[in-house]
């Protein structure tokens, strides 16, 4: 329990800073003088950091330890947030939020991939959706709390808040007990090596067509949430206000809270990873395509909406668990690496392609029609995987 705990406070760490700058952003632009082009930067430098930060840390975290890389990780930010909390002009902020990303991707690379590490086969799957659980959470909690202490305490407290947070993951991190299962290797290989291990990852066929499923459903999940808020804003009476929109996103938290929680029994259910997969793929897809016909129901949106985040958060776990079963040991920080890269490659993708599609066509259809499309593509992605098809392993062992 205290094991995953700790790995599901480090995950809701990760997303909460996801949210943060964010959230802040109107305050730090008001107090600090921001331009346009700042604004941009400021928002943009994580992802741009962080994408190929993914890829060139998660196999070093494989060969120095993940336990070892939470930890520099979590200490590194809590700095880091401090100082950005103290900062005066724009280049300040912009250069540590661009440091940041470099040591949260210390984090990220290797939550999911020390999973195995601490639990059996048997186990894995449950854990990653209890793990992955705390995006939902974070969602829940992070985006109105940060809110609130910026408008009552002013937004330096909401980054002082996140160090805080940090410290004490810190503590949690430290209490980790040694890897019971599989651990890294810690050899001496050099960066050409580690760079190899990725490259090891990517070349895998085994899981050519799953990351391609994956980074086609983020694709799809981006092309209709970029624009989603705002076609909600622009609807009748019943939608309109910000009220019964957060309605919505709060609905489309709880399922995507239910769904993490419920991985593991969703797996026994249906049995195989390729057909899990396929179906929630499908569902998110149906889902989508049905929102612009519901219009002003505010009923069938908070239905609709509270599927697609249900389905999302299902899929997650089982592609990382399936992902990292595949990979031996020491690679399973390139691995995790990887699965994030192509998040964040589709999800920048899909948001370009949510805001062109939404200035052609106001209804909203086209960002349906298109993301329905994508979703149905990652199904047969998932499907066709060359993988034989294996049993969810929270039904039975390995």
């Amino acid at each position: 329990m205290a094991r995953t705990f700790t790995l599901s406070a480090a995950y809701f760490y990760v997303i909460s800073n996801i949210t943060l700058i964010v959230t802040t952003l109107p305050f730090i632009a008001h107090d600090v003088s921001l331009t346009d082009l700042q604004r941009a930067l400021l928002v943009s430098i994580f992802p741009l950091i962080s994408l190929p930060g993914n890829l060139l840390i998660g196999p070093v975290a494989d060969r120095l330890g993940r336990k070892r890389f939470l930890l520099v990780g979590s200490l590194s930010c809590a700095v880091l947030f401090v100082a950005s909390s103290a900062v005066t002009y724009a280049w300040q902020a912009i250069l540590l939020r661009g440091l940041t990303a470099v040591f949260m991707s210390m984090i990220s690379c290797s939550i999911f991939s020390s999973i195995p590490d601490h639990f059996d086969r048997t186990q894995t799957l449950k854990v990653t959706g209890y793990v992955s659980a705390a995006s939902s959470l974070a969602q829940l909690l992070a985006i109105p709390l940060t809110l609130l202490i910026a408008e009552t305490a002013g937004w330096r407290w909401s980054f002082l808040a996140l160090a805080v947070y940090a410290g004490l993951l810190s503590v949690m991190i430290s209490r980790l007990p040694p890897p019971q299962f599989a651990a890294a290797r810690t050899n001496q290989r050099g960066l050409i090596s580690d760079l190899g291990q990725t490259l090891s990852v990517l070349r895998n066929r085994l899981l050519h067509r799953p990351l391609t499923g994956y980074a086609l459903y983020s694709c799809g999940m981006f092309v209709f949430l970029s624009m989603y808020p705002s076609w909600l804003l622009t609807q009748g009476s019943s939608i309109e206000t910000g009220y019964n929109v957060s309605l919505i996103f709060l609905a489309g938290g709880l399922g995507g809270l239910a769904g993490a929680l419920f991985t593991g029994f969703v797996g026994g259910q249906l049995g195989s990873d390729r057909a899990t997969r396929s179906v929630l793929a499908g569902l998110t897809a149906t889902s989508v395509a049905a929102l612009p016909f519901l219009g002003t129901m505010l009923a069938g949106q908070i239905a609709a909406y509270f599927l697609v985040c249900a389905c999302r958060a299902i899929l997650l776990p089982i592609v990382i668990n399936f992902t990292m079963s595949i990979v031996p040991p020491d690679q399973r920080g390139s691995a995790n690496g990887v699965l994030a890269a192509a998040f964040q490659t589709g999800t920048a993708i899909g948001g370009s392609i949510g805001a062109q599609l939404y200035v052609a066509d106001r209804s909203f259809l086209a960002n349906a029609a298109i993301a329905a499309l994508l979703f149905l593509a990652s199904a047969l992605a998932f499907m066709t995987t060359s993988h034989p098809d294996l049993r969810c392993s929270s039904t039975r062992e390995r």
